[in-house]
């Protein structure tokens, strides 16, 4: 688990949060140029909540980029069964019966939709998941060193 999402949760197995473990500043970037639709929307919609809660950084970016892809796939997965429905019936046959089976957008929804839940869960935005974050108020003169010579 992250360390941002460690302290976020009071670090709930209680192990030491490791001093030399990478802690990126470097912020999210901008949404990758070969995502587009309702892709790109959720890397702006996905981006401005990790930005809030202090967790995204460019590490988080191609985990970001996962769940904004399977979240596009998921609703024109879903946009198709809404066309079509989740369950197809096949013509009847030579007795007069007939197949029920689920449609191939339904079950690419369903795929996607499981990536989705899990990538949710990782960045700590699922109820759930959120229940377990635990938000320390920041000092709002704290800053780096840099930020703190400036103030003088």
């Amino acid at each position: 688990m992250p360390t941002a999402l460690k302290q976020l949760r009071g670090n709930p197995g209680g192990r030491p949060i490791g001093a030399d473990e990478p802690r990126p500043s470097a912020p999210l970037p901008d949404c990758p140029a070969h995502l587009s639709g309702a892709a790109r929307a959720a890397w702006s919609e996905f981006g401005v909540a990790l930005r809030g809660a202090g967790i995204g950084t460019a590490l988080d970016s191609v985990a970001l980029e996962l769940l904004c892809t399977a979240y596009g796939n998921y609703l024109a997965a879903m946009a198709e069964v809404a066309k079509g429905g989740a369950v197809l019936v096949s013509q009847p046959d030579d007795k007069g019966q007939v197949e029920l089976t689920y449609s191939p957008y339904w079950r690419v929804a369903t795929q996607e939709w499981a990536k989705v839940k899990t990538m949710l869960s990782e960045f700590g935005m699922t109820p759930a998941s959120r229940t377990r974050l635990r938000v320390e108020p920041q000092d709002a003169g704290a800053g780096d060193e840099f930020d703190q010579f400036v103030k003088r």
